[in-house]
């Protein structure tokens, strides 16, 4: 993956939009596919692959007890290393949303700092 720079077909997360708006503009991203939710999990996605990034758009689905919540998680790469970039829109119960936050927060840590394949090791 080459150095990511802001990709202009990822629109900011603009929580003012409402949570069915902004689930309707992930979908609508060029290339974007749905992700096949895991049994038993009530979280829905969509990724976005470019040449610079991925980024997967996760939303709750109405039986989650977040819901609803939009979360965008960009996999990105600075100076040879991955980090992910996230923006949350929290719509509903304020404990399941922080929650499911905190998972999200612990996903992107086991993926952050981590070398980009094929990258030489320090």
């Amino acid at each position: 993956m080459a150095a990511a720079a802001p990709v202009a077909s990822d629109p900011p997360l603009d929580c003012a939009a409402g949570f069915e708006a902004l689930v309707a503009a992930a979908k609508a991203q060029p290339g974007a596919e749905a992700v096949s939710p895991r049994a038993g999990v009530p979280l829905l996605a969509v990724s976005v692959k470019s040449p610079t990034s991925l980024t997967v758009f996760t939303y709750t689905a109405p039986e989650h007890p977040a819901h609803p919540l939009m979360a965008r998680r960009r996999l990105v790469e600075r100076a040879g290393r991955r980090a992910v970039e996230m923006s949350t829109c929290p719509y509903g119960d304020k404990a399941a949303s922080d929650a499911l936050i905190a998972q999200f927060e612990r996903m992107n840590a086991g993926v952050a700092d981590q070398p980009r394949p094929g990258a030489p090791t320090r």
